[in-house]
Order: C-alpha cells, then structure tokens, then sequence
C-alpha cells in the first residue's frame, strides 16, 4: 500500500459494491454494505456537453455537487467526495472553472428554486504534479436532509 503525506485527507468509502482501488497513493475502499459511510460520485471531466455537471445539471437534478447539496445523495452524511478524472487540463484549471460554474449559479441559478453562494466555492486545494492529481474540498448548505450542511472533498486525476 502506497501513502502520500501530501494527500493531507485519506478517506475510506465504504459504498454498495465491493472494490478496492489504489489511486494515486489514495486508498478507496469500497466493500458490501448497505450503511454507506462516506458517499462517492465518480466523474469523467470534461464531460462532452455535460461538463457543467459536476456543480449541476439545473432542472434535471444530475449535477454532482447539486445532488448532494438538495439531499439527493448523501442526504444521511455530512461529508462527501467527488473524484474526478480529467481527461484534458490541469487539476488547477479545473479548479478555476468548477468555481466560474458555482459563480454564476449565484447569479442565475440553472434550477428553479436553487440557491448558490459564493461560499460554497472549492477551497484548500492542492496539487501534486508528480502524481498528476489535485484535491480540494467544499461546504454546502442544505434544507432537505438530516444536516445542514455537507463537506465535499473533490480527488482529481490526471488521465
């Protein structure tokens, strides 16, 4: 088993299938279960003309963050992660445009009835160009779900 003391936030999820993968010196384990401990999305980036869906996908309720901001995933949890594989960029290019995605939702939400704020931006990121990967992380409010909120940790890696 590989460590990394820059990936200051290992986590273990444990979901409803059995895996257990080695990600860049990030351990996701993953075991039968009904009682999901940490939930996870997995997200290829860009997405062809579905790239946006990582922060949302408006009315349709698809987009990764959206879905566990309104309860839709996670609503028992009050942390989550995102891991993401970019398939052309940089995790800090990535960064810069998931948080362009979030700003303009704060002005003109793409769902009715949908708030956003500026709040709710990635922070604490990190990069590891050596390892080609970048993690940051974000905290949203929420009205439909046992918390108040959710902290979402967000894993990129560089395909």
């Amino acid at each position: 088993m590989r460590t990394n003391s820059a990936v200051s936030w290992p986590f273990v999820a444990v979901v409803s299938f059995a895996a257990i993968v080695e990600l860049s010196g990030m351990i996701v384990l993953a075991k039968i279960s009904r009682d999901i401990q940490l939930p996870l999305e997995w997200f290829v980036a860009p997405s062809k003309d579905r790239e946006r869906e990582y922060v949302t996908g408006g009315n349709k309720k698809s987009g990764g963050i959206q879905r566990f901001k309104l309860g839709l995933h996670g609503a028992h949890q009050e942390q989550a992660a995102i891991l993401a594989y970019i398939q052309s960029g940089l995790p800090d290019a990535w960064l810069t445009q998931v948080n362009a995605w979030i700003d303009a939702e704060t002005t003109t939400p793409s769902a009715s009835g949908e708030r956003w704020t500026s709040d709710e931006k990635l922070i604490n990121f990190a990069e590891d160009s050596v390892r080609r990967t970048g993690q940051a992380s974000s905290e949203h409010a929420r009205d439909n779900s046992i918390s108040d909120k959710i902290l979402i940790k967000h894993l990129w890696i560089v395909m």
